[in-house]
């Protein structure tokens, strides 16, 4: 009996250890198992760190460029309010202009005075214009260095009513070369490109100072007829009447003579209203 006992005993210390084995061996596989699954965390944990990091740094760059961008923003919005403010000076000088010369007519004698300062005063909105970049600047460059070319070329400009051209390339040529052969077809340029532009007062000077600087050039019936019209434009039909008298009597020979008698002729019939002096 006791033999059996002790047999049983031994059966069951036996199955108790196995059991007990087994349980061990897989607490041991589990703990393994979920190492490596801590494991996977941790380096997907470490993998969202770094690309979070990145992602940091690229919308702290983000809002650096932003900034920088603000701030460049702000100084064009400065610049373009400052331009505008110019402009705005520029139309008023434009205004105050148009102003004298619609009076010019009623001046008598101080007319010619008068157009000299209103000459003067066109000359500095155009500088004006060009400081601020609403006209802009001709390169030197550009300039040719031949006058026939540059002549050439100013007329291409006029045609064109590229003004600022004109005038760069004509007054180069007058700087460089006043009594050139062509010094009257510079001035003549400067003279017509102001009538284009309307600025009568202004191509009136610079007729004038053809006729007085280059009397013997073959400019100036041209000069005194383009001056007629700026009279006219200005109601001073006297003054035009006198100009395209001049062609007549001094350059009979001219080709502009026959076409300075008929406009002679339109210029005395105009109306009352048409003319101030």
């Amino acid at each position: 009996m006791r033999s059996d006992f002790r047999a049983r005993l031994f059966v069951c210390a036996l199955f108790v250890f196995g059991a007990l084995a087994q349980g061990c061996f897989a607490s041991s596989s589990a703990h393994e198992a979920l190492d490596r699954r801590v494991g996977v965390i941790e380096a997907n944990e470490r993998q969202r760190r770094t690309q979070l990091e990145e992602q940091e740094r690229r919308v702290a760059t983000l809002i650096e460029n932003l900034e920088r961008v603000r701030n460049q923003l702000g100084s064009v919005a400065d610049m373009a309010n400052r331009l505008e403010g110019f402009d705005r000076d520029i139309r008023g000088i434009r205004g105050a202009v148009d102003e004298i010369r619609q009076t010019l007519g009623d001046v008598g004698e101080n007319r010619t005075q008068l157009s000299q300062v209103l000459a003067r005063i066109e000359e500095r909105v155009l500088q004006l214009e060009r400081r601020t970049g609403l006209a802009p600047a001709v390169d030197p460059a550009s300039i040719p260095a031949d006058n026939a070319a540059l002549i050439a070329d100013a007329g291409r400009a006029l045609d064109a009513r590229d003004f600022v051209r004109v005038r760069a390339l004509a007054t180069a040529l007058l700087s460089r070369a006043p009594q050139d052969a062509l010094a009257d077809d510079a001035r003549m340029l400067l003279g017509r490109a102001s009538m284009v532009e309307q600025r009568w007062a202004t191509a009136i000077q610079e007729f004038r100072r053809l006729v007085a600087d280059y009397p013997q050039g073959d400019k100036v019936p041209d000069a005194l007829a383009e001056m007629a019209e700026g009279f006219v434009r200005l109601g001073w039909c006297t003054e035009a009447q006198r100009s395209l008298r001049l062609i007549g009597e001094r350059y009979a020979s001219s080709p502009r003579a026959a076409a300075a008698r008929t406009r002679l002729d339109e210029v005395r019939r105009l109306p009352r209203s048409a003319c101030s002096q």
